[in-house]
C-alpha cells in the first residue's frame, strides 16, 4: 500500500539536512526540533481534515499527545516518530471512509441495468481505486459516475402490443419496474395502460436498490 509523503515532511527532512550540515550541537537540536514540530504539525492538520469527515482510529490523538510531550522532553526523534505514525493513521482513516462510500455505491452501480461499456469499463476503474485504498480518488469517480448514470436516458420506441409493464420487465428484469419508466415518461404519457406503437419513450439506467 502506498503511503502519501507530506508536503511538511520533506521540508522538515531538507531542513534537517540544511542545518546538520557539520553543524554543533545546537544546531543539531534546532533542526530536531524543527522536524518535530513540523510532523506534529502534520498530524494535527490530517486528523483536523478527517474529523470532518469520519472518524479518527482510538489512539490517534494519544500518539500526538505522546509526540508532544517527547517535544517538550527534548526527544525530538520519539516525537517526529509519534506524529508520524499519527498523521498516517489519519490519513488512513481519511481513505477508509470514502473507499467504504466508493464500494457502497459502486455495488449499486455494478447491479444496475442499462449501462454502457463505457460506463462498464469506469466501474473497473473505481474497484481499482478501492484495491488500491485511494479511498477519496474512488469515492469522487463513483459519485460522478452515479450522476451520469441516474441522468443518462436513451429512446425506446414502442412495439404493438408493448404494456409499460412488459418494457419494464425486457428494460429492467421485473415487470414491477413500470412505474420507473412511468415515472421518466409522465410528460409523453397520458395513461399508463395506453402506449401507441411507434411512441418514443426515454428509458435510464436504473440503480439497484
Amino acid at each position: 500500500m502506498k503511503r502519501n509523503v507530506s508536503l511538511s515532511s520533506i521540508f522538515s527532512l531538507v531542513l534537517l539536512a540544511a542545518l546538520t550540515a557539520g553543524a554543533p550541537a545546537p544546531a543539531l537540536a534546532q533542526a530536531g526540533a524543527a522536524q518535530a514540530d513540523a510532523a506534529i504539525h502534520a498530524a494535527v492538520q490530517a486528523m483536523a481534515r478527517t474529523n470532518k469527515q469520519a472518524q479518527l482510529w482510538k489512539n490517534t490523538g494519544k500518539l500526538v499527545k505522546k509526540a508532544k510531550a517527547a517535544r517538550k522532553a527534548g526527544d525530538f526523534a520519539k516525537a517526529s516518530k509519534l506524529a508520524k505514525e499519527a498523521e498516517m493513521q489519519a490519513q488512513l482513516a481519511y481513505s477508509q471512509f470514502f473507499e467504504g462510500k466508493a464500494r457502497f455505491t459502486a455495488d449499486r452501480l455494478h447491479r444496475a441495468v442499462g449501462l454502457t461499456p463505457a460506463q462498464r469499463e469506469q466501474l473497473k476503474a473505481i474497484d481499482a481505486l478501492s484495491r488500491r485504498h485511494e479511498g477519496y480518488k474512488a469515492y469522487e469517480m463513483a459519485e460522478r459516475l452515479k450522476a451520469e448514470v441516474v441522468k443518462g436516458h436513451r429512446v425506446y420506441r414502442v412495439q404493438p402490443g408493448d404494456t409499460l409493464g412488459k418494457i419494464a420487465a425486457r428494460e429492467y428484469g421485473s415487470a414491477q419496474y413500470w412505474r420507473e419508466i412511468y415515472r421518466q415518461n409522465r410528460a409523453r404519457i397520458s395513461d399508463p395502460n395506453v402506449l401507441r406503437p411507434g411512441q418514443k419513450l426515454l428509458i435510464g439506467a436504473k440503480l439497484a436498490d
